[in-house]
C-alpha cells in the first residue's frame, strides 16, 4: 500500500508539512521500493497472505493493509470484537464511516457487538 500511495498523484503530497508524521513516514517508505520490489512482494502476499483472525502472540496485530486506506483518507474506523476462529484467536469486524457521523459509527459498532455477544 505504501508503494501505491507514494505513487498516486494527490495535491496533499505536494504539501508534506500539512500531513501527519505517520502518513509522511508511510509515503517515504513507499518511495523506497522499486517497481521490482513491489511486484515481488505483491506476488508473495497474494500467495500466502490470509485476512482473518489475529496472529498468535501479543507483539503483532496482523497486517495493517485493511486499515491503512482509512488512515490515509482520515476516516474514523472502529473494530468490533466478538467472534473467535476455531483455533481460538479473535476475529473482529472493522466499521468505517464519514468523520461527521461519529455518533452513528459508535452506535452501529455497539449494536454489532451486542449482536455478536447474543449469538455467542
Amino acid at each position: 500500500m505504501a508503494y501505491k500511495a507514494a505513487r498516486t498523484p494527490a495535491e496533499e503530497s505536494t504539501h508534506p508539512d500539512r500531513l501527519s508524521a505517520p502518513l509522511n513516514e508511510l509515503l517515504a517508505h513507499g518511495r523506497s521500493f522499486t517497481t521490482g520490489d513491489y511486484e515481488v512482494r505483491a506476488v508473495r502476499r497474494a500467495e500466502g497472505a490470509l485476512r482473518g483472525a489475529a496472529p498468535k502472540g501479543s507483539t503483532v496485530t496482523g497486517s495493517p493493509v485493511l486499515s491503512r486506506p482509512w488512515q490515509l483518507l482520515g476516516l474514523p474506523a472502529v473494530t468490533v470484537p466478538g467472534h473467535r476462529v476455531a483455533q481460538g484467536m479473535p476475529l473482529g469486524l472493522q466499521l468505517v464511516r464519514h468523520p461527521d457521523r461519529l455518533e452513528g459509527l459508535f452506535s452501529l459498532g455497539h449494536a454489532v457487538e451486542q449482536a455478536a455477544r447474543a449469538n455467542g
